[in-house]
């Protein structure tokens, strides 16, 4: 039996323990908590919280244990595998929602595997039963994680008790200083120094995106909390004004990018969700849920005609940029024949002179045009019979086998940052390896980011561990390491 399929991928159990350091910054360890204050009836502002922070992990739309779900008003009354009202309004002893909340039954009480909702939350939740459980003014149809996603963020821990993983770091455009993902913040770095410069707080719980626009005057922002809601935010550089992104995600955003232009960014999120806004008429033009899992990369084509998509799936999806439409599907991480055969997730994927690059894990990133993918779709057979003997997909090859987070591309270089604590270098005029980019720390750094300053010569990594990496690629050697987490002392 293959058993491989059944193993639990390093990667995401980083992500887990990721998770759960960050997680572990919540405002029970970060404040002293306030006296709670007695439960009300209101649904939209104390028992949809409750609904989507315990509930919504095995009643969403995404899964639906026992043939329930709750992720929206409408659904919350309707009966799943049991037969039996979840909801009785003004009768709360009969609302099973209530009995399997309340059960001292290990096996039976909701959630499962986790703590028991407290007193005040299942007092908020009868209470609101008791008086007829209405809808508060909550359209019937609406997904709850999108109206929580409206809410305004706490605000970034005073002083960090742990170090957190960092998954977004871009260099500013004077070259001088760095911004890093942080918790409910972003922060701001002298490169030259390591010292703290400036906080922005009040932001989603987790910083996975931070990308400039092609002028380097404007800095999207996004994140999100896990399972929970996902956001995006511009930053203007010029006078800080941060200015959030109506559009609401069920979980968090994992990828961005900007076109050419600037006046259309395309956001990608773990709720299998892709949305292209318009900037100048402050509109969502389309959105596709093409993807049966996470989307973990989003690019423009060169042209802007196509936007691709790189998912957990282990599928670009390339869709017209002007409709959403789907142009063609790139099947080139799971072949079964053929050179660089394995199936995997994608990672990272970027556009360069009307080509893409994508990676994950394997031996090779892979580089192929997408006009020439459509000609190679069809079934899977037809698809493994080309590939086979020819296939137009181009290999950058690299040993060994280890998973890449982040593809970046500058002056003809390409740079690959991976799970072994490596940035990895490939001139793109003959793909060839031009040299490792390594942290002098014994333990391997999950580098999930990385960023290139060619007018300077730095080229800036970080990841697991907390630290942003700098190196100077003229002379090529490593120059400093420090910890973004502000006031954490090792």
């Amino acid at each position: 039996m293959d058993r491989s399929k059944y193993t639990v991928s390093p990667f995401f159990i980083a992500i887990i323990a990721a998770s759960l350091i960050l997680n572990s910054l919540d405002e029970k360890s970060l404040r002293a908590a306030a006296p709670p204050a007695p439960p009300t009836s209101s649904f939209k502002s104390e028992v949809i919280p409750i609904l989507v922070k315990k509930c919504s992990g095995c009643h969403s739309n995404m899964k639906k244990k026992g043939g329930y779900q709750l992720g929206t008003f409408a659904q919350l009354f309707k009966q799943g595998k049991s037969g039996e009202d979840p909801i009785v309004p003004f009768k709360p002893e009969k609302s099973l929602l209530l009995q399997r909340i309340e059960s001292q039954d290990a096996d039976e009480r909701m959630p499962p595997g986790d703590d028991p909702l407290s007193p005040l939350e299942i007092a908020s939740i009868k209470n609101w039963i008791a008086k007829g459980a209405t809808s508060d003014g909550v359209d019937h149809q609406t997904e709850f994680s999108t109206l929580l996603a409206a809410t305004s963020y706490p605000p970034a821990p005073q002083i960090y008790p742990h170090k957190i993983p960092i998954f977004a770091l871009k260099i500013a455009a004077d070259g001088k200083s760095v911004y890093a993902g942080g918790h409910h913040e972003i922060t701001q770095w002298d490169i030259h120094t390591g010292s703290l410069l400036r906080r922005y707080g009040n932001l989603p719980q987790k910083i996975q995106v931070l990308d400039w626009n092609h002028q380097r005057t404007h800095l999207l922002i996004a994140g999100g909390a896990p399972g929970e809601s996902g956001a995006a935010f511009i930053l203007d550089v010029s006078n800080n004004n941060l200015q959030k992104i109506p559009i609401s995600f069920t979980d968090v955003i994992f990828c961005c990018d900007w076109s050419a232009s600037g006046d259309r960014i395309v956001l990608g999120s773990a709720d299998r969700s892709i949305h292209l806004y318009d900037l100048n008429k402050h509109q969502e033009i389309w959105t596709s849920k093409l993807h049966s899992d996470w989307v973990t990369g989003v690019a423009f084509s060169s042209d802007q005609k196509f936007i691709a998509s790189a998912g957990k799936d282990k599928v670009v999806k390339v869709l017209d940029s002007k409709t959403g439409n789907l142009f063609t599907t790139y099947n080139g991480h799971r072949r079964a024949f053929a050179p660089f055969a394995g199936s995997f997730p994608i990672y990272a994927l970027k556009a360069y002179e009307n080509e893409l690059y994508s990676a994950g894990s394997g031996t090779a990133i892979r580089r192929w045009n997408i006009a020439k993918a459509k000609e190679e779709s069809g079934t899977a057979i037809e698809m493994e019979s080309r590939f086979a003997k020819a296939g137009h997909t181009h290999f950058l090859e690299y040993s060994p086998a280890k998973k890449i987070f982040q593809l970046l591309i500058s002056n003809k270089h390409l740079f690959a940052s991976s799970e072994d604590g490596i940035v990895r270098e490939f001139d793109l005029n003959n793909d060839k390896f031009v040299r490792n980019w390594q942290t002098p720390s014994t333990k391997p750094d999950w580098l999930y980011t990385l960023d290139f300053d060619p007018a300077n010569n730095r080229l800036l990594a970080a990841g697991f561990s907390g630290e942003i990496h700098v190196w100077n690629t003229q002379s090529g050697q490593w120059l400093r390491s420090w910890i973004a987490s502000p006031g954490f002392k090792p």
